[in-house]
This record gives structure tokens, sequence and C-alpha cells, in this order.
């Protein structure tokens, strides 16, 4: 997150990574006025140019904004010729939620990254909080106990944290985002799926990665596979491919999908999918490959509540869910309580 200047207003950026490598105006950042707080002195200057605006931005006791592609300019006076992440990292700070009402604190450069984090892999302007409720040691006590494990690379977006406020879930511009895989990691995946051993992601991001991947080696609306400069690109999942997918053809068994998909990248020399993701998980959707979940306890009117009603088969079992944690007084949000979602078998 970054604050400047424009024609005498404060202006608060949170920037997320580019969209596609070699773009000047693919990042995306939430953007909003604020006169309460002014932007720190520095001798670094970095022009932000808008070039889109995708969405308005309207949260709860927050400065209104908007959902915007950028273009940035080159960095002038010290930071002159140096690496823009490297820029932002130096005039930026860690992007906590909105919700936590107050500044970064050094601290929280170790205490937001999860132990899957890793600093080649940087890109989020929000950490997958799902994921703090693990380090190293329990990670080594599952594995102990026969559960594998696998990762991903999450670029999570800005629009995680932004609210519904359509009147229809129809109407709602889901926010997009970046992830990738290695082919290993995916032959895991696979392989699990194909002998029938649950598959449990870490957090609402992972579960939509596990589903988009899945829908991406479906083809639909996303290329199988496209190889571009050594990388594979599986292309973009659309917001309600799943819903439309018409007369295409899916795999009896979604880990069959993930095989065909390994076999093509295996077959170009590619060891690592990129894509992106706007699917929307709401009540009714098919899950083709999670089983469960681990989650934080979520805002209400986001779309994190819409997957996790999707998963538990509607929005009463969510509402009940959701009225024992506040009887109980789980703590919510980011640094909170996790749960575990078991998705309940198809009715008969």
């Amino acid at each position: 997150r970054c604050s400047g200047v424009s024609a005498g207003d404060v202006l608060e950026v949170g920037v997320a990574p580019p969209r596609r490598s070699g773009s000047s105006a693919s990042p995306s950042a939430r953007t909003s006025e604020t006169s309460a707080r002014a932007a720190p002195p520095s001798s670094v200057a970095l022009s932000l140019e808008v070039v889109r605006v995708l969405a308005p931005w309207v949260e709860e006791a927050e400065p209104d904004g908007v959902l915007a592609t950028l273009r940035l300019g080159s960095p002038s006076g010290r930071a002159a010729g140096a690496d823009l992440a490297a820029v932002l990292g130096s005039v930026g700070s860690i992007p906590l939620p909105p919700y936590m009402r107050r500044e970064a604190e050094p601290a929280d450069a170790h205490s937001y990254q999860t132990v899957f984090a890793a600093a080649e892999r940087s890109g989020s302007v929000a950490a997958p909080t799902a994921g703090l409720h693990f380090t190293s040691q329990v990670l080594d006590r599952l594995r102990a106990a026969g559960v594998h494990t696998s990762t991903v690379a999450l670029h999570v977006g800005a629009g995680t944290f932004m609210p519904i406020v359509a009147p229809t879930i129809a109407s709602h511009p889901m926010h997009s985002e970046r992830f990738s895989i290695g082919v290993r990691q995916l032959e895991q995946i696979a392989s699990s799926a194909v002998a029938g051993r649950p598959l449990v992601p870490v957090g609402t991001t992972s579960a939509r990665t596990l589903e988009s991947l899945y829908w991406a080696a479906c083809g639909l609306d996303a290329a199988p596979l496209r190889v571009v400069g050594g990388r594979g690109e599986l292309g973009h999942v659309g917001q309600w491919a799943p819903y439309r997918r018409g007369g295409v053809v899916l795999p009896v068994e979604p880990g069959r999908g993930l095989e065909r998909l390994i076999a093509t990248a295996t077959a170009h020399g590619v060891s690592e999918l990129h894509g992106s993701t706007a699917l929307c998980i709401a009540p009714g959707y098919d899950f083709a490959l999670c089983d469960g979940l681990l989650t934080n306890f979520h805002q209400p009117d986001s779309t994190l509540m819409l997957l996790v009603g999707a998963l538990l088969g509607g929005s009463h079992p969510a509402r009940q869910m959701y009225a024992h944690a506040v009887a109980q007084r789980y703590r919510f949000l980011s640094y909170g309580d996790c749960n575990l979602i078991v998705r309940p078998p198809p009715s008969e």
C-alpha cells in the first residue's frame, strides 16, 4: 500500500501485481481519497495514471474508492532506474485489510506472512490468512500422519476485500486473480483426486484456484494450454464459465481432467502453469475437486461468504455456523480463528 498526493488530495493506493508480464498498464489497484492522513515524505516520485475504472468501491466506514487498472510511470528521484518492485517495497507498507483499522507495523512484515510464502513469489495485496494457522512443525506432523501437501502460488488481489453492493450476485463484478502451480504439484493433486483421497484447500483463494484449474483443464473460457516464452499459460477462467458450459463434455473424473492437462504440459516441456480466474463460487455451484475447506470467519456481504455457503450446501447451514461462531465469541477475519468445513454428501 502506497500513499501520495494528487491535486491536493491524499490518495491511498493498494497495488496488485500485473496481469501479464511486460504490460505497463496492467496493475490493478484500489484507490481512495482521504484527508485524515498525510502522505509520508519521500524523495521518490512514482506517477500513476488511471487507464480504466473497473468498478466502484463502497465499503462501510471507509472512504469511497474505485478498483482501477493503472499505468505506472518510471520512478524518479533517488529511485530512478530502480526495479519497480524494489521501489514499491521501499515506499510502501504491508497492505493490511482495511477492517483492521490501523497502520502497518514493522512486525507485520513477518506476522502477516504464511509459512508457505516465498520471496520470489511476492505480489499479493493480502495474505491468504487461513495459512497463518500453519507452521513448519504442523506441516511435518501432517506429513508424518500420511497427509500429502501441495502448494500453489496465489496472487491475492484487492478485490478479495470488495463487498457485494450490487442488487444481485449476477451483477456483481467478480475480482480477478492470478495463480501458478508447478506441474509436479498438480500431479500430486491429480493422483489424490483419482485415488479418491479428500482434497482440502487451505483458504478460499486456494479453493477457487483448485476449482479454476479443473475448469481450465476442461477448456472453459481458458485455452487448455498455450506455451508463451517457455511458460505454460492456461488463460483466464471467467466468472460464470462453469454455470454456462453448454455442450462442453467434461471428464467423468475430475482427476482425469487434470491428468490430461499434465500430459499436455509435459509434452511441451512446461514445468509450471500460470493462469487467472474470476470464478464466482456461489450456492448452487457443483464442486469438482474440493472436498472440504480450512478457512477463517469472513465478513458479511463478501464473495467469500458465497463460497462458504456453496460448500455447506446453502445459506441456511452457513447462517447456523456463523450464529454458533458469534455465540461462542470466535475471532473473525485475518488474525482470527479457523474452521474446517467438510462438504456434505450429495442428497439422494
